[in-house]
């Protein structure tokens, strides 16, 4: 080994020996290493740029910097007195390898000395002597400072026994034990006095002194106490870690993978809702798990597992930047006894919840803000999260995700399943909201379950620009409803590639609906019910869309107005009775266009009575290029009246034997879109024979009436 002068002027410790190839070193510089697997201390060799990387005696960093192992035996490769192997298991000699007495001796040596071979006889007795020291003496100079540079101690308990004054950097192998997950690197603050020992930043100890620990952008719940055992209360531990994380300006708090954190309840009150919390989480802080594999569990009923929250009142202030990521939520609801949620939202400002599963609750998830607050929750985002097995039966409790009073959603690949109530409840004072993949269901049909609900109460429009895509509906009542009961519409709605099936009495229920559309919307075996139902709608387009084999007709309209459905199909309807349609029009239902849309029963035994209905009070509409056929009793029932101006136009309609042209079907006069000219004048002809050709019994023959634009009529002479 080449003989260097090397005098030790900073030195850090580091927890991996790999570590060491990202340090950027300088003459003087040492580096110390704390595993579990590896103890030793380096030297940066500057004037050495070819010596190869052997991953112990020679660590060739990023920048081409060579850290060498300060080796005391040449031929034990070991750090003497006491080694590796000795300080693994415990032994004061071991430690010395990292006390920086020993450390000082040995630096002392190497100033005076040609090298480290030159320094190992003028140190090893000095070595062997403060060995001697520390094993026998219980003084500040003694056994109690065995932790060596950074201190190497097991436990906070140990951190805590240490004094402050001499070495001022400890090395905690774990909290409770070594490699628990807690622990870290610390230093001792002794400018600092007064400061509370918080059980993970600030360690207080015996002597008074505040040791602090080194940490940047995340902490683990461990390094606060948390043990994650699936049965100790670690609420405390967590919420302090929070606190301490928000009061350092931010950060992020990790749960490991596979354990599973209790937490009661606060005993304090969620802001802005009913129940208490376990944990608050203020701004610029993130919960963070990995691959939805730890777990933080509730053990109370009717409590909120996580709460996202400002203050509350009016004048209340917004948490913003909050991010909850990988983590299994279970809460402690077992009943219907009051309202326990996930995760609450409140007062929240670029919030996100990703990548979670909750379990067991009232409320999955709740977006939402008091009712006499005028600000909305904001920039609110949800990716691939599940929510599953809720309780409940109040309106309202029971759902899957709960959005309200907020204006500004992004979610996408959302999960509701087994839900007691609505996968995806979007209530009052919400507008802006997308979502991109939906899968809905509910476990029961009653309670007027619905796979996603959009409803407000309010006298005004105060719900809209709702965009949902990609949805899967199965089971409940409904499969997707929007309504309304102040008399306002809902407006600017959008649904689009939904597939619901299996619900009770609609796939699709729209009522009181304005500006909104759907496409390619597919509502099948619906068992009570129609499939596709708008009530009281305007300015409705859907395209592409799809009902068949449902119990009622396939496609019902009442009091909708001045809206137009473009290639829609009802196939395979009223399965119940034979008495329904693919399409009924009623209930005033004018202004409507329908193009190239099909009512039709292609099943062996037909159920559908009509492929479409008009009732009388449904005018203007039109039905353009429709595709009837195998229809019960017939093709269309047109209940309009037969004048003039009935309103109807019927272009094509196509039978299920041939593709003949069939002009009013149903038996109204037929209106040509311009005004004709009579040819002559001269009073109402009458029957009689016409013509040597013409039939020979007036009783055989007839006329055909045409009407005009204006009103006008004209009759054509007709026999067979």
């Amino acid at each position: 080994m080449t003989n260097k002068r090397v005098t030790f002027q900073n030195s850090v410790v580091v927890t991996d020996i790999g570590l060491i190839r990202a340090l950027n070193g300088v003459p003087g510089d040492m580096a110390v290493v704390a595993s579990a697997e590896v103890h030793g201390s380096y030297w940066f060799d500057v004037s050495d740029t070819t010596t190869g990387d052997d991953n112990r005696t020679c660590i060739v960093a990023v920048d081409g910097g060579r850290w060498k192992l300060v080796v005391l035996d040449a031929d034990a490769v070991e750090y003497q007195p006491g080694s590796a192997s000795a300080y693994r298991d415990g032994s004061v000699g071991a430690a010395l390898a990292q006390d920086e007495v020993a450390i000082t001796i040995l630096n002392a040596a190497l100033f005076s000395s040609g090298g480290i071979e030159d320094a190992v006889a003028a140190s090893q007795a000095a070595l062997v002597a403060y060995e001697a020291d520390v094993a026998s003496s219980t003084n500040g100079n003694g056994a109690d400072r065995v932790g060596g540079v950074g201190r190497v101690v097991n436990t906070i308990a140990a951190l805590k026994a240490l004094i402050k004054t001499g070495v001022g950097r400890a090395f905690v192998l774990g909290y409770y034990a070594s490699g628990d997950g807690g622990g870290g690197q610390y230093y001792c603050d002794l400018s600092d006095t007064t400061s509370a020992d918080n059980g993970g930043t600030i360690i207080v100890a015996t002597d008074g002194g505040r040791w602090k620990l080194v940490w940047q952008g995340s902490l683990m719940a461990d390094q606060f106490g948390a043990k994650g055992d699936g049965s100790t209360d670690d609420r405390v531990a967590i919420q302090t870690g929070i606190t301490a994380i928000a009061a350092a300006g931010g950060g992020s708090m990790l749960f490991k993978d596979g354990k599973t954190y209790i937490v009661s309840s606060s005993g304090s009150a969620c802001p802005g809702a009913s129940g208490n919390y376990c944990l608050l989480v203020p701004s610029q802080v993130a919960l963070i798990g990995h691959s939805k594999l730890a777990t933080i569990k509730s053990t109370t009923d009717a409590v909120t597992v996580i709460c996202v929250a400002g203050s509350g009142g009016t004048a209340g202030t917004h948490v913003t930047n909050v991010d909850i990521d990988g983590l299994n939520i279970q809460c402690g609801d077992s009943t219907n006894n009051g309202l326990g949620r996930g995760v609450f939202f409140f007062r929240a400002d670029s919030c996100s919840l990703r990548n979670t599963v909750i379990r067991g609750a009232r409320l999955g998830f709740q977006s939402d803000r008091i009712s006499s607050d005028t600000a909305y929750n904001t920039d609110i985002t949800l990716e691939n999260v599940t929510v599953r097995d809720t309780f409940g039966t109040a309106v309202g409790n029971g759902s899957g995700f709960f959005i309200s009073g907020t204006d500004g959603f992004q979610g996408s690949n959302l999960k509701a399943l087994n839900i007691a109530e609505h996968g995806i409840y979007i209530n009052q004072d919400t507008k802006n909201v997308t979502i991109d993949g939906i899968i809905s269901r509910p476990n029961t049909n009653a309670n007027g379950n619905c796979c996603v609900q959009i409803f407000t109460s309010a006298a005004t429009p105060n719900i809209s620009g709702i965009s949902l895509s990609n949805v899967v509906g199965v089971g409940g009542k409904f499969g997707a409803l929007a309504s309304t009961t102040g008399g306002s519409f809902l407006l600017d709605l959008a649904l689009s590639n939904a597939r619901f099936t299996g619900q009770l009495t609609n796939g699709v229920l729209w009522s009181q609906v304005q500006d909104s559309s759907m496409t390619g919307v597919k509502a099948s075996g619906c068992t009570a019910g129609g499939g596709i139902e708008i009530d009281g709608g305007r300015n409705i387009t859907a395209a592409n869309c799809h009902s068949k084999t449902n119990g009622q007709s396939g496609w019902q309209l009442f009091a909708t107005t001045d809206s137009t459905f473009t290639n829609c199909v009802s196939h395979d309807n009223d399965q119940l009775n034979s008495t329904n349609y693919g399409w009924r029009v009623a209930s005033a239902s004018t202004g409507n266009r329908f193009d190239n849309c099909s009512g039709c029963d292609y099943q062996g035994s037909h159920t559908q009575k009509y492929g479409w209905q008009f009732d009388a009070s449904s005018t203007g509409c039109s039905l353009t290029d429709p595709i009837i056929s195998g229809n019960v009793t017939g093709d269309i029932l047109d209940q309009v009246p037969a004048t003039p101006l009935s309103g109807r136009t019927l272009i094509r309609t196509r039978t299920s034997a041939t593709y003949q042209e069939v002009l009013a079907p149903g038996g109204q006069d037929i209106q040509l879109g311009k005004a004709l000219t009579a040819l002559g004048g001269g009073a109402t002809p009458t029957l009689g024979t016409i013509g040597a050709a013409g039939p020979g019994a007036a009783a055989q023959n007839t006329w055909m009436k045409f009407v005009d634009a204006s009103g006008a009529g004209f009759y054509v002479p007709a026999w067979k």
